[in-house]
């Protein structure tokens, strides 16, 4: 995602910090899968942990690529 990328964040970091499998995180942020409003939260917090200051409008709604 651009917040991951802005801040230097990889999937790996991501992944561990939203308790998720990296494979998840990069589906996502590849545009290849919509989050569940619950994973999108998941998300929310793992960045916050990180230190990046973000609230649900940052991450949802989630766009999708077809």
């Amino acid at each position: 995602s651009r917040i991951m990328d802005r801040h230097g964040i990889t999937e790996v970091e991501m992944s561990k910090a939203a308790g998720m499998a990296q494979g998840s995180i990069n589906r996502i942020k590849n545009r290849k899968h919509s989050p569940r409003i619950a994973t999108a939260w998941e998300i929310i917090l793992g960045l916050r942990d990180l230190g990046v200051p973000v609230g649900f409008e940052d991450v949802w709604p989630p766009e999708v690529s077809r």
